[in-house]
């Protein structure tokens, strides 16, 4: 029982761990910021090129329709404005998502290296360029399968009282996204992946937890992931059971 208990406040603490090592250690820095800037880059064309178009299509609905459905006209934008809105939020998300692939990655590695859990002294070049790639090709899949979820997971939402069982799920799946960067550097395989968050339940639960009351702030949760990306890392148990 202790056991669980210390595990669930590990993991509620976990990204708040992460923040701090990042704050403390420069060289992980770069490897946050940067696929924020990238991707906000890209969500700021995509914005700027989907405007063009909306004042060019708002024009054209307007002019040909008759003064009777010009009220219809103005309702239908601003339904759509709100869509695109709605849309434009989740780009950006995915966006985010799929830059950040390879520099999460990278930050898992440096603090699991730095904490002793992992070592590539042994590994050359090659190998270490294998090992990327397929952690590359991996996180695409992934990230390919996060969000096919997340969309399912957010349709069922729409259903009365099934919130209280799509929002749990919502943040285990994006907890245990941030762990899986981590265990893809120790090279856990599928099964010992579920092995782990089935023993550490408590631990994983904690962490599901931690980024639920994010949610309280919109935005939050997309501005905490590279500190529990590391928080992640630092709490896992490296040992194979």
């Amino acid at each position: 029982m202790k056991t669980h208990v210390s595990g669930f406040h590990e993991g509620l603490l976990f990204f708040v761990s992460g923040w701090r090592k990042i704050f403390a250690d420069r060289s992980l820095r770069h490897l946050v910021w940067l696929p924020f800037l990238i991707s906000g880059v890209l969500t700021f064309f995509t914005a700027r090129y989907g405007i063009s178009k909306w004042e060019y299509l708002k024009d054209l609905l307007l002019n040909s329709a008759g003064e009777d459905f010009q009220f219809v006209m103005y309702i239908v934008l601003i339904v759509g404005a709100i869509v695109s809105l709605i849309f434009l939020i989740y780009l950006a998300y995915v966006l985010q998502t799929i830059v950040a692939i390879p520099f999460h990655s990278l930050l898992a590695e440096k603090v699991l290296e730095q904490s002793g859990k992992r070592s590539d002294a042994e590994l050359t070049v090659l190998q270490k360029s294998k090992r990327t790639i397929r952690q590359l090709r991996i996180g695409m899949v992934k990230a390919t399968l996060f969000i096919f979820f997340g969309v399912i997971l957010f349709l069922f939402s729409l259903i009365p009282f099934l919130q209280i069982v799509t929002f749990p799920c919502a943040m285990l799946l994006v907890a245990f996204d941030c762990i899986d960067y981590s265990f893809e550097a120790l090279d856990f395989g599928l099964r010992e992946r579920f092995i782990y968050v089935v023993r550490e339940w408590s631990q994983w639960f904690g962490m599901a937890s931690a980024l639920g009351l994010t949610l309280f702030l919109p935005g939050l949760t997309l501005l905490v992931i590279p500190g529990a990306v590391v928080g992640a890392a630092l709490i896992i148990k490296a040992e194979r059971r």
